[in-house]
């Protein structure tokens, strides 16, 4: 999957006590989602909701799912699409693995290995973001 992926992460710090933040780990923390390109570049952020906020949630409520939900003028390249984890629904615009029922075929489960590699570069993405606030 050479082009974006979708990905929240929580951004916890040890910030001064703020009502209706906390993280269950202990620390204050804001959920931020992104979209980062096939580069590790980040072309799309949405930020605000408490470390507590289901990610449904979340992403039910960003500008990213409402632009691509609600706008039926807008065109989407071919061969172009975000990839979610298990947590987001699919879209014709938003692809997510294959639920393992224990059933998947080979096609599905190749599918779902190549889906999980693109995470490496999410991940990358993260730390290097994380790491600017350590």
């Amino acid at each position: 999957f050479p082009n974006n992926h979708v990905e929240f992460s929580k951004i916890a710090r040890k910030f001064k006590r703020k009502a209706g933040i906390l993280y269950t780990k202990g620390f204050y923390s804001i959920v931020l989602q992104a979209v980062i390109d096939s580069s590790g570049k980040f072309i799309d952020i949405f930020v605000g909701y408490s470390g507590l906020t289901h990610d449904s949630r979340i992403f039910h409520n960003s500008p990213l799912y409402h632009k691509f939900s609600s706008s039926s003028s807008l065109v989407i390249p071919t061969n172009v699409y975000i990839l979610g984890d298990a947590g987001y629904p699919c879209k014709n615009w938003l692809l997510t693995p294959y639920h393992d029922n224990g059933i998947l075929t080979a096609i599905q489960t190749y599918y779902d290995v190549k889906h999980s590699q693109t995470r490496i570069g999410v991940e990358q993405a993260f730390g290097r973001l994380k790491s600017r606030f350590n």
